[in-house]
This record gives C-alpha cells, sequence and structure tokens, in this order.
C-alpha cells in the first residue's frame, strides 16, 4: 500500500465509496426510522450529509406530494444519489441532491 492509497481522495475519485454507503443502509435497514418520523405526503424533508441519498430516495418515495432533498459536503456522493435517484425515476421536483456551503449566518427552520 502507498501514502496514494491512503488519501481520502483516491476513495472518492470513484463510486466506490458512495457503493459502501449504499451496502451499509441496506444491511442497518431505515424503515423503522422511516415510520418513527410519521411523514405526511405532503411533508418537507432536508436530509444533510445525506451521503449516497438512500435515506433521502426512500423519504422522497414516503412524502410524494412533498419534498425530500439531501445536501452532502461531497460532490462525488452528490452525483452519485442524483444518478441513483434517477435510476429510480424519482423526479427532481420531489428529489434533489446538491451540495451545499452552509455558514455560521446560514438559516434554517
Amino acid at each position: 500500500m502507498t501514502d496514494k492509497d491512503l488519501e481520502p481522495g483516491y476513495l472518492l475519485d470513484s463510486d466506490e465509496e458512495p457503493l459502501r454507503l449504499e451496502r451499509q443502509s441496506r444491511i442497518y435497514g431505515y424503515d423503522d426510522d422511516l415510520r418513527h418520523l410519521a411523514l405526511s405526503p405532503t411533508e418537507q424533508v432536508l436530509d444533510v450529509g445525506c451521503g449516497s441519498g438512500a435515506i433521502t430516495r426512500a423519504i422522497a418515495k414516503a412524502v410524494p406530494m412533498g419534498q425530500a432533498m439531501g445536501v452532502d459536503r461531497e460532490p462525488k456522493y452528490v452525483d452519485f444519489a442524483r444518478r441513483k435517484a434517477e435510476l429510480e425515476s424519482i423526479e427532481n421536483k420531489s428529489m434533489g441532491v446538491r451540495p451545499t456551503q452552509l455558514t455560521e449566518n446560514s438559516k434554517t427552520d
């Protein structure tokens, strides 16, 4: 193993890490988490640190007339999440995944 192999960017240059996150979310499961959220079909949900977007996509399916937005600081994760949402036919109007720059002056509700 070289020093290059230990650099964080090495995993982020491919879909390897987002795929690992997808597998992890399938193993862990999130059905109980969704049940505890008690989402209504028109809910608006923000998933901060969405990673591969697995849970964000599940939330988007649970709020068909609402909106689920996933954000992550890693553009490669965001790209992967967006591609997965497209493959699962989750339309942009109910699901958006994009990088964000939050500052100390950012406001959330």
